[in-house]
């Protein structure tokens, strides 16, 4: 739920079964909402008894390299606070500050926010990715920006598309490389990436992000499938 206005109550159902019954059309299948069937608690497969001690995370710099490395997240206390993830929320908008998002290929380096919190978490964080608050409800952005996001997630960090807002549909998978986020909202999907990130980390690094190789894509949508099942069942 979500509080929506400055007054006893005032909340709102939000994301996940919220809002929505059922869906019947666009890019996935039918499915039905309000049904008990999602993982939480203790079934969750992402409890804290479940996780790993030990994954692998990316560090180094676009333009110098990728490279996996070994992150500790639990020890006889608990998660380690210092491995814990840095997921990003990036916002669509219709109006850019610089360029039209016609070129083609879209031009990835017009995204400069995006491009620094890459190297900002290559630097101080192995365990990250990105949530994208894209079109209602589709989840998608502007050719600029999901080129810049895949810059992202080929460098080691998944991504994950929900629609904007309290979103009153699905944001359907049409990129085996991304992560759908169905109907979360971008808060939750978020927070759903976290706990992912610390049981699967991060995604396997290719040796030039804006360019991948054929081999490398199919490996990335992989070990993007495992994150897309959590996603699926949460």
């Amino acid at each position: 739920m979500t509080k929506v206005d400055a007054q006893p109550g005032g909340y709102e159902v939000t994301g996940g079964h919220g809002g929505v019954v059922a869906d019947l059309g666009g890019y996935g299948p039918p499915q039905l909402t309000y049904l008990p069937v999602r993982r939480h608690t203790h079934r969750s497969e992402l409890r804290l008894t479940v996780l790993p001690e030990r994954v692998v995370g990316v560090t180094g710099r676009l333009g110098s390299g990728v490279s996996p490395v070994d992150v500790g997240t639990r020890d006889a206390g608990g998660l380690v606070p210092a491995a814990m993830p840095h997921v990003s929320i990036t916002k669509y908008s219709r109006y850019a500050a610089t360029g039209t998002g016609t070129d083609n290929p879209p031009v990835a380096e017009e995204e400069v926010e995006i491009l620094a919190r890459i190297d900002a978490n290559l630097a101080h964080a192995p365990l990250s990715g990105f949530v994208c608050e894209g079109m209602s409800p589709f989840g998608m952005a502007d050719p600029t920006r999901n080129a810049a996001l895949s810059v992202a997630l080929f460098t080691g960090m998944p991504v994950v598309r929900t629609g904007r807002g309290n979103t009153g549909g699905m944001a359907y998978r049409t990129d085996p490389t991304f992560i759908s986020g169905n109907n979360l909202t971008a808060t939750k999907a978020r927070m759903l990436l976290m706990a992912a990130l610390l049981k699967f980390g991060a995604l396997p690094p290719t040796a030039d992000p804006f360019n991948p190789t054929p081999d490398e894509r199919a490996a990335t949508e992989k070990a993007v499938a495992r994150y897309q099942a959590v996603f699926d069942t949460h």
